[in-house]
């Protein structure tokens, strides 16, 4: 049921304002659910409170690139890099933002060597078939923040696709 699980989101970040993993999933409910301007509200607000955290101004980035907004996307992963040169998150989602965007070549390949050297990324190996390289550091991952909704649905992906090659 999508309106509880909002609900006790929302009652969750209420009772505990200064997690971000809790902020991290109402962003994934929201994306899961394509309700891109209510995870930019709450984002938006999270922020008032909390201007100097790094991952929510990634997070905010995150959900301007699925609603194609360019401009605001950048924006919010520089501003995110720039409160932490080592958010690895924010250096790999600019990166693909420029590439998606066939813009800043040289910039993204320079951003995306920071995401790789700070925290290997499991999406190359999916990419290049190589499941279980993937699928360990996607666990590490997970080992750090277990609640992290985008990491889950990562490792299903990889799985189901490892599960389809072995038959």
């Amino acid at each position: 049921d999508d309106a509880g699980l909002e609900k006790g989101l929302l009652e969750a970040n209420n009772k505990f304002k200064d997690n971000e993993s809790i902020v991290q999933e109402v962003v994934s409910f929201y994306s899961r659910i394509e309700n891109y301007d209510a995870a930019i509200d709450f984002v938006k607000n999270v922020i008032k409170d909390f201007p100097n955290v790094s991952n929510y101004h990634a997070n905010i980035g995150y959900i301007y690139s699925l609603k194609k907004d360019f401009r605001n996307a950048e924006e919010s992963f520089i501003k995110s890099i720039q409160l932490n040169e080592r958010n690895a998150m924010a250096l790999n989602n600019l990166a693909w933002l420029y590439c998606e965007n066939d813009v800043k070549i040289r910039e993204a390949i320079e951003y995306a060597k920071k995401a790789c050297d700070l925290e290997p990324l499991a999406e190359a190996y999916f990419k290049n078939k190589e499941y279980d390289k993937a699928i360990e550091i996607i666990k590490k991952a997970l080992k750090i923040n277990p609640n992290y909704t985008y990491l889950q649905m990562q490792l299903e992906k990889i799985q189901k696709a490892k599960e389809m090659k072995d038959k």
